[in-house]
Formats: C-alpha cells, sequence, structure tokens
C-alpha cells in the first residue's frame, strides 16, 4: 500500500497553487492499487473540473510553480473546484516501477470510473464535473466513456489521443521496432528517464548511448532519453516553448515508463483503433474487445486538441475528429490544433496560459 504521508512529505508540488485549499483523496481500486484525487479549492461552486496527466508524467504538470499553471488558471477564470487525477500510471505512484503488468483497459475500467464517483460523491449530483486529459490519460477516460463507464460529464477536453490510437511515424517505428527490444534490456519492466537509477549497466547502456547519438540539439541526458524513447529530437515538447527552469527539472515531471502499457499500446496503433488487451480475461468483462464500436453512445461534448507539431501522435485527433464528427456530429465534437505547440508543451509550456489555457476554458465555459 502507497504511504502517501510519506510521500507527501517529500513533494513541493502543491507551490504553484498557494492560494487554495489542498485536499488529498487516497482511492482503493477493486484489485488493490491505490489511486489519488487531489482537490484544489478556492470556493464551493456550482461546477468542478477534473485533469488528469498521461503515462510516466503526473499532477505536477497542471500545478507548475514557475509560470501560470492550468490549475491556477482554471481557478482565476471562476473554476472554484479544480480536481486532480493521478492513475495508477502516475509518476507520484510506484506502480511504474512495480512488477504488476498493467494496462489501460485497467484505467478505463477501475481507475476513470472511480474518480468520477468521488468526486461527484464530493461536490454533489446537481453540479457538473468537467474533464481534461491528456496523453493516455486522454485515451482511458475516451476508453472509458465510450465502454459506458463514464457517463454523465458535463464536457471533456481530450489532448493529443482520444479514440484513434495512431502514433507520428517516428513513434510507430519506435513502438513497433524497440518494445521486444526493450524488453529484453530492461528486466526490471521499465525504462527509467534518469540513467542514474539503474546506472550504467552492461545491457542499458547502448540504449542511452543510441539516444545519445541521436540526440538532436540537446545535451541533457533526460531530454535525450524522453525524445529519443517517444519519436525523435523534440517529440516530447518544443523545446523554446519550455522556460529553463522546467526543462532543467524533466527528471521530477516525468517518470518511469513501464513496458506492460507499451505492449498494450503497441497492439492498438498497429489495429489504429483501441481494442482490448486480453479480450478473453474475465477482469475486464464489461469492456468491449473493440471501444470504438460503442463510440457513437457517447453524449458527452467533446474538445480534441493536439499541437501542430505534435512528434508523438502528429495526427491522431485530427483524425478522431473526423470519425466522431461523422459518428456524434459536429456541433458535439469540435477540433482546436494549436500552432507552435508539440506535446506536452501545450500544458507545461511558459506561455500555454496564453496561446491554450483560453482555449479550454472556453470549451468549458460554453457548456
Amino acid at each position: 500500500m502507497l504511504d502517501f504521508a510519506t510521500a507527501a512529505s517529500q513533494r513541493s508540488q502543491h507551490a504553484g497553487v498557494p492560494d487554495a485549499i489542498v485536499s488529498e483523496f487516497p482511492l482503493a481500486a477493486s484489485d488493490g492499487v491505490t489511486i489519488r484525487l487531489t482537490r484544489f479549492l478556492r470556493r464551493p461552486g456550482d461546477r468542478a473540473v477534473m485533469l488528469t496527466h498521461g503515462l510516466t508524467s503526473s499532477r505536477q504538470m497542471f500545478t507548475m510553480p514557475e509560470h501560470v499553471n492550468l490549475v491556477n488558471f482554471l481557478l482565476d477564470d471562476g473554476f472554484g473546484d479544480v480536481w486532480t487525477l493521478d492513475w495508477r500510471g502516475s509518476s507520484e505512484l510506484p506502480y511504474n516501477r512495480g512488477p504488476d503488468p498493467f494496462n489501460l483497459d485497467d484505467v478505463a475500467l477501475i481507475d476513470i470510473p472511480l474518480a468520477i464517483a468521488r468526486v461527484r460523491a464530493e461536490v454533489g449530483p446537481h453540479v457538473p464535473v468537467h474533464f481534461v486529459a491528456h496523453c493516455l490519460g486522454a485515451l482511458a477516460l475516451g476508453m472509458s466513456m465510450a465502454a459506458g463507464q463514464a457517463a454523465g460529464l458535463a464536457s471533456v477536453v481530450g489532448h493529443a489521443v482520444f479514440l484513434t490510437p495512431r502514433p507520428a511515424p517516428m513513434a510507430m517505428a519506435k513502438l513497433i521496432g524497440l518494445t521486444h527490444v526493450l524488453s529484453a534490456w530492461f528486466k526490471e519492466g521499465y525504462l527509467p528517464v534518469d540513467l542514474r537509477e539503474l546506472g550504467l549497466r552492461s545491457r542499458t547502456l547502448p540504449y542511452y548511448l543510441l539516444a545519445a547519438a541521436l540526440r538532436g540539439r540537446c545535451r541533457d541526458p533526460v531530454c535525450q532519453a524522453l525524445n529519443f524513447t517517444y519519436g525523435g529530437d523534440q517529440s516530447v515538447f518544443r523545446h523554446d516553448n519550455l522556460d529553463p527552469q522546467t526543462h532543467a527539472r524533466l527528471h521530477q515531471l516525468f517518470g518511469p515508463l513501464p513496458l506492460s502499457y507499451i505492449q498494450h499500446l503497441r497492439k492498438m496503433a498497429l489495429a489504429g483503433r483501441p481494442v482490448k488487451l486480453r479480450p478473453g480475461d474475465s477482469k475486464y468483462g464489461r469492456l468491449p474487445d473493440d471501444y470504438l464500436a460503442g463510440a457513437g453512445g457517447i453524449r458527452t461534448p467533446i474538445l480534441l486538441l493536439t499541437g501542430e507539431e505534435n512528434g508523438m501522435w502528429g495526427q491522431a485527433n485530427v483524425v478522431c475528429h473526423e470519425l466522431l464528427a461523422r459518428q456524434l456530429g459536429r456541433e458535439q465534437v469540435s477540433l482546436r490544433v494549436i500552432p507552435g505547440y508539440g506535446h506536452q508543451d501545450v500544458f507545461i509550456g511558459r506561455s500555454a496560459a496564453l496561446d491554450v489555457f483560453p482555449i479550454i476554458a472556453d470549451f468549458l465555459n460554453a457548456h
């Protein structure tokens, strides 16, 4: 069981939200995992917003102290009740280094519905609940919605990938070609972004030497490992969009990459659609083998976001918009492509509060 008291004493992630009442809600999942909700309350209101991260990042991407972050932006915009969800893939939870082979079906079936139910219990049944999700957190949310496990949300913003997991060409090549290689090299079951975590072991050194050789213009080893793993030079973010303080603490913002999720993602990317990892497993009996089969039943207004230069997911959300707009109608599903932005910098970029956050707030306010 995760020791939240010890973990909390080691973090200063609330420094970016100094004028809110902060409460943590550990949630015990049905399979023994403990996930976490964090509430940033300035005043009880008539609406609540949930935020969630992608794989290997955490709530820290929404509470960064070096510039205006999304939690503070929403609080200032009149959303007095903002929540962050750390699902089991969070870098602040211990499961990315553990032996359990979790996958996105677990998140769609257990984590997302559990978190929504707890927020509803706290804010009351008549308060609209909105959800803003990033990367694989958005994919898991889309899967959960398509499976009928996350109904009743007032609106949803899904960034980078939602229901069409189609990586950018270089990321796709890495996903297909390196998945089995990584499993052989990193027998711990995860790939650390910081080489110091495993040390210069003979079987892991070639990976980091290759990342360094193909580093592009950046000499930071954490940055090299991140971008090489997820695609290529600047695939995770556009360097010019990051504050130097943000770049200097990438090892805090990103954690180890558990290979079990990559195996599931590889299967979905090859299929071009979100599919169950193990169709015959009774644990996931409430989930469809093909999530797109249930997409037509989604009734929630959706905004799909993506950076114009997203090196991880490319046009995935553009394709998703075309697909969902045909099924649900363009009044229910909209798309915004952010010029000059890549992937993670849509949220952690130093000017995101000027270029991106108003788009999110305007959509939430409209619903």
